[in-house]
């Protein structure tokens, strides 16, 4: 059995997009860093702080273009899904409900396992995240810090796009497939992540 987790906001649901509808603003036009305030200052960081506790904000998540296909693509080739966000755990209802509403996953607990995790702790959560003694084999992520603490655990880690991590590449003076012993990648989309494990367990 073979488990492909996801993060879900900035590889799944288009957060930056509906924050920048919501707020009036573009926050992917000078944003080099995950901490909003480093580019925009303290009163969007905390006006994006304000939405983060507004359940209607993560209800009206559109899904990323294509998420829905590629998960879908995954569940008909019998893989198991994991999803793990770093949402407030009273929220953790809403996020099953979104990926239920938006890509027709989440409906049984058997399918699907919800962990809502702080992001400075998120890499190694997942690693040592394995009921029934069975873990993660693949996981994307729009950081790549967590990206690169889940490939050193052993997991096949792949980095989604996110204007941050060039900050944090160019930091670390490296390019991504350099880390972990090979087991650090980075793709486009989620389809080419997808294309990616299909073409890894065909081999």
């Amino acid at each position: 059995m073979t488990i492909v987790a996801f993060d879900v906001d900035g590889v799944l649901a288009d957060f930056d997009s509906s924050v920048s509808k919501r707020l009036g603003i573009d926050l992917r036009e000078k944003r080099t860093d995950f901490d909003t305030t480093v580019d925009y200052g303290e009163e969007v960081h905390r006006a994006i702080g304000r939405l983060l506790w507004d359940p209607s904000f993560w209800v009206s998540l559109k899904p990323m273009l294509g998420a829905r296909q590629q998960i879908k693509r995954l569940r008909d080739a019998d893989f198991k899904l994991r999803f793990y966000s770093s949402l407030p755990y009273h929220f953790e209802a809403l996020r099953r409900w979104w990926l239920w509403n938006n890509l027709k996953v989440a409906s049984g607990v058997d399918e699907v396992y919800l962990r809502a995790v702080r992001h400075a702790i998120k890499g190694e959560f997942i690693v040592e995240d394995r009921p029934g003694g069975v873990g993660v084999d693949y996981y994307i992520d729009d950081r790549a810090d967590t990206v690169l603490t889940v490939a050193a655990g052993g997991i096949m880690g792949y980095v989604h796009p996110a204007p941050w991590n060039k900050t944090w590449v160019a930091y670390n003076g490296q390019e991504y497939t350099t880390y972990a012993n090979g087991n650090f990648l980075q793709v486009a989309t989620v389809e080419q992540f997808v294309d990616r494990i299909l073409e890894d367990l065909s081999v």
